[in-house]
């Protein structure tokens, strides 16, 4: 009888949402799991603190909802149902002429209704013009069943450089703190991708209309005790190492010099 091979070890830097979760995955597919990290708690940059009396955050404010892998791990957190959305409100860009009211149905990818866009006055009229060019150039550029581009790249490759700049940055680079070169249109707009790889315009298609922008305020979330409520269920319970205040790998089980 062959014996079965031992259980990989597996070593995670960051015991932020991101590592806490990759830990979780890995012991729940049998690996040996040791999570680090330089700081004396979990969480990465999520932190919760008192402040006369109030839960304050000094990190991230609420989670996005938009990717369902976000809404299917809160569910197997059973953090879904007391979630506290956020309320209604405006969103304000900052232009060069000033605040402007984000138009209605603009969203991480772009606009999905162009009267107004036209109307905001943010677009000057190269901007305008080669924004409704996007039906006719939607057919010519399809992303592939299993592709993934940048947000910027598909942003303006769609709508122009201006929609990219003076929508999209500003809104979806501020939502991730992150740079739209590098986000994902997959991770960031998954609503829309469908859409995208169909090759359908995005300004004339039904179902990218009832998306609507996907940082509408029921799209925020966190908990009344504080946002550090999900990297502390995603420790609870983990079947994993933990090492905090970790500055080195000296001593760090299972680690290969």
């Amino acid at each position: 009888m062959t014996s079965l091979p031992p259980p990989p070890n597996v070593l995670v830097v960051g015991a932020g949402v991101s590592g806490l979760t990759a830990a979780r995955r890995l012991a729940a597919a049998g690996a040996v799991v040791t999570v680090v990290d330089a700081g004396d708690r979990v969480g990465g940059q999520i932190r919760t603190v008192d402040l006369a009396d109030r839960r304050l955050e000094v990190g991230a404010e609420a989670v996005h909802l938009a990717s369902p892998a976000v809404r299917a791990l809160l569910a197997e957190l059973g953090l879904a149902d007391d979630a506290v959305a956020s309320g209604p409100g405006a969103t304000w860009l900052v232009t060069r002429r000033g605040l402007r009211r984000l138009p209605a149905g603009v969203g991480p990818s772009g606009p999905t209704q162009l009267g107004p866009v036209v109307r905001s006055g943010i677009l000057g009229p190269l901007g305008l013009a080669r924004a409704a060019l996007e039906p006719s150039i939607a057919r010519r550029r399809v992303l592939g069943p299993d592709e993934d581009v940048d947000v910027r790249q598909f942003v303006a490759g769609r709508f122009g450089s201006q929609v990219a700049d003076r929508f999209v940055d500003p809104m979806l680079g501020g939502l991730h703190s992150g740079d739209i070169n590098r986000l994902s249109l997959q991770s960031a707009a998954p609503r829309l991708l469908e859409v995208a790889r169909s090759g359908r315009s995005l300004t004339l298609s039904r179902s990218a209309r009832r998306s609507g922008p996907s940082v509408a305020p029921a799209a925020f979330v966190t908990w009344r005790e504080g946002l550090e409520r999900l990297p502390l269920a995603l420790a609870t319970g983990l079947d994993v190492r933990l090492r905090t205040r970790a500055h080195g790998l000296q001593g760090v089980p299972g680690v290969i010099r």
